[in-house]
């Protein structure tokens, strides 16, 4: 999650070590780990929205929350998984849907709701020689980088000069 305010230099640094830290929980997903993303990631967005609703950030614009994924690409997260049902039926748009492809709905997902300001998934293989792919058009890097240059240069915009 990235939220853009004054202490941009030192969230980077924090973004940077988070990034570091969450993939390498990511190798090898199973149904845990997937839940574990799904509560991290909404649970972590609520927060910000209730600080700022509450005022937490002083009088402020409000934040821009990124979420970007990066998932190993290999053949657990590209294989369907099967859905168990034993109290009611679950979104028919997960049946027989891989990993990659419940995180891509995931991300999409988090978006639509306004939970997060902008969302990212990319793919990338485990070997020498990475292949990086982006799954979904709507969920890009460049999609996402594009929106948070237009946070910034709104929030850039509206700070009042010190002249």
């Amino acid at each position: 999650m990235w939220l853009l305010d004054a202490n941009m230099p030192a969230q980077l640094d924090r973004m940077a070590q988070t990034f570091s830290r969450e993939s390498s929980e990511l190798r090898g997903p199973d149904k845990v780990c997937a839940i574990h993303r799904s509560e991290e990631a909404i649970g972590s967005a609520t927060d910000i929205w209730v600080a700022f609703r509450e005022g937490r950030f002083g009088k402020s614009a409000a934040p821009f929350l990124g979420y970007f994924f990066l998932l190993e690409d290999c053949d657990r997260v590209r294989t369907h998984v099967r859905n168990k049902e034993p109290y009611f039926k679950v979104d028919p748009v997960f049946d027989k849907a891989s990993y990659s492809r419940r995180y891509e709905l995931l991300c999409r997902r988090l978006v639509l709701e306004r939970v997060y300001t902008a969302a990212s998934l990319v793919m990338a293989t485990n070997s020498r020689k990475t292949a990086i792919t982006q799954p979904a058009e709507d969920l890009s890097f460049k999609r996402f980088v594009a929106a948070l240059r237009g946070h910034a240069v709104t929030f850039l915009g509206s700070r009042k000069s010190k002249n």
